[in-house]
């Protein structure tokens, strides 16, 4: 679903002036952004050998403290619900935390300085 900024700061506008108008265009752009690192993500990812296809997990993203980005798939079918390959953006502390688990759940790294992205399944160690 993409979001449409000037419909949201339109409607913001009116309802409430400019100040939620520069509000909304903060977030339409927020949510622009986010949604353009994980269209790039799964588009330049190679899931590891013995990983599922991509819309078998859920995926989760959060930036990391230098602005990388990291993603956790998981199994649908390991979160025990009726996910059907959803992703989001999450907080940090929102970020799914599985020991172990092999290919059902997968690490993504992305660095968009050089819009590179490497994964692994999580093993336990």
């Amino acid at each position: 679903m993409k979001l449409n900024f000037c419909t949201v700061a339109v409607c913001l506008l009116l309802a409430g002036g400019d100040a939620s108008a520069k509000t909304a265009a903060s977030m339409a752009t927020d949510t622009q952004i986010k949604t353009a690192i994980m269209d790039t993500i799964e588009q330049t990812a190679t899931l590891p050998q013995g990983a599922a296809k991509l819309d078998q997990y859920d995926r989760s993203y959060t930036y990391m403290g230098d602005r990388s980005v990291i993603g956790i798939y998981v199994r649908t079918d390991l979160r025990g619900t009726a996910h059907t390959g959803e992703r989001q953006w999450v907080s940090q502390k929102q970020m799914p935390q599985i020991a172990g688990g092999g290919c059902s759940v997968v690490t993504v790294f992305y660095d968009p300085k050089t819009h590179k992205a490497d994964s692994m399944c999580n093993f336990a160690q």
